[in-house]
């Protein structure tokens, strides 16, 4: 074996150069309080027991799809209809509306859009067969915004915004745009949700 050769059993290990994780320090008080998570029955079951259990009391704001006090990601194809699809479930459930025939629980809506320019917005949203017009349902039109940096500006405004009108529902319009990390990361979804 030669010295120096990393295939070698007598080379010396080598340190591999790991890029550091950022650091973000949160602010205390500075994030909008969730629920904790609620107990979970663990174990097997045979499905068809597993369904007859009695169902506890859970907090839906469209039954059975989006509970309260989580994270709901929708992903699909470019120009497929997202963001039509997430303003009617932001107007159905201000108003307290069924979305696509799904009960809603009436709530305060902010929808951050990050992707639309206002003058798109104003004429898609325009364009709906039911404009979402409660006022319930809050806007906010951000150019930037760095969800995981305390100290971003557009993050602080989105505090502010859910400081004085506290929402039940929060849509982000989009994700990739919501941070500066690159796309190929793969925890970036848990690094947001840990941020939000």
């Amino acid at each position: 074996s030669r010295k120096g050769d990393p295939m070698s059993h007598d080379a010396e290990p080598q340190e591999v150069p790991q890029t550091p994780e950022p650091e973000w320090h949160d602010e205390p008080n500075d994030q909008p309080t969730i629920e904790p998570e609620r107990e979970r029955p663990e174990g097997f079951f045979a499905v068809e027991d597993f369904m007859t259990q009695p169902d506890e009391s859970y907090p839906f704001l469209v039954k059975p799809y989006i509970p309260r006090a989580n994270w709901i990601l929708l992903y699909g194809e470019e120009s497929i209809g997202k963001s039509p699809l997430t303003w009617e479930l932001g107007r159905c459930v201000a108003e307290g509306q069924p979305f696509f025939g799904y009960p809603t629980e009436q709530g305060a809506v902010l929808y951050v859009e990050l992707d639309s320019h206002p003058i798109t917005m104003r004429a898609r949203l325009r364009q709906m067969p039911n404009r979402p017009v409660h006022s319930a349902f809050r806007l906010g039109m951000i150019e930037h915004l760095n969800i995981l940096d305390p100290s971003d500006a557009g993050r602080r405004q989105v505090c502010a915004e859910v400081a004085q009108h506290p929402p039940d529902l929060v849509i982000l319009n989009t994700l990739r745009k919501a941070h500066i990390l690159p796309d190929t990361d793969s925890g970036i979804a848990s690094k947001v949700y840990k941020a939000a």
